[in-house]
């Protein structure tokens, strides 16, 4: 499972979400999709395109979680 952490980078730049909209081309709605947690199939161009404005490397912009699936939980110790 993918994190986004492009609202997090927005805010520490100060920037408002119509200006990352301005600035890199990218739909607002894909953008509040893309915070809200709620984007499928994201291009690559669309993560450098905001990588680029928000001055950082693209792999900044996501951080992946593996999801546990249901044996790992109980596999894992008991406390």
């Amino acid at each position: 499972m993918f994190e986004f952490k492009v609202k997090e980078l927005r805010l520490k730049k100060g920037m408002k979400q119509s200006t990352l909209v301005k600035k890199s081309g990218v739909s607002r709605t894909v953008i509040s999709q893309i915070e809200n947690g709620a984007a499928r199939d994201i291009r690559v161009s669309t993560l450098a395109a905001l990588a680029h404005i928000l001055e950082c490397p693209m792999d900044k912009l996501c951080e992946y979680t593996p999801e546990k699936s249901q044996s790992d939980v109980l596999d894992g110790p008991i406390y």
